[in-house]
């Protein structure tokens, strides 16, 4: 059969494409984080951060290469933040020096 030829690829080709997913997510905040106050939150890929339908601030990097980046809420005010190695928990201060955190919610 022929279509077995190609079952091989296909599948490789979703396994490949399955690792780059889940490598880019521990690499970067964005995603839905459940936040420390039990609130989700929506980090986005064009540096924005959604709660619902409301947009509550920005997002950048202050570090990319130790993790760290900052929340900028809509009230200026800034969360300093450390994505995890394995970029399933974040974990900082808001501007008052108390903690933050948030842990990944799993894609479905």
């Amino acid at each position: 059969m022929k279509t077995s030829r190609y079952l091989l690829p296909l599948l490789a080709l979703v396994f490949v494409t399955l690792l780059q997913t889940q490598a880019s997510a521990a690499d970067t905040p964005v995603g839905s984080w459940k936040w420390f106050n039990d609130d989700t939150l929506v980090v986005k890929p064009d540096s924005s951060v959604w709660r619902d339908d409301k947009k509550l601030g920005d997002w950048e990097w202050t570090d990319k290469a130790k993790l760290e980046f900052v929340i900028i809420w809509q009230a200026t005010r800034k969360d300093k933040l450390t994505l995890s190695a394995d970029g399933n928990k974040i974990s900082g201060v808001n501007a008052d020096g108390e903690p933050v955190s948030g842990t990944r919610v799993p894609v479905k």
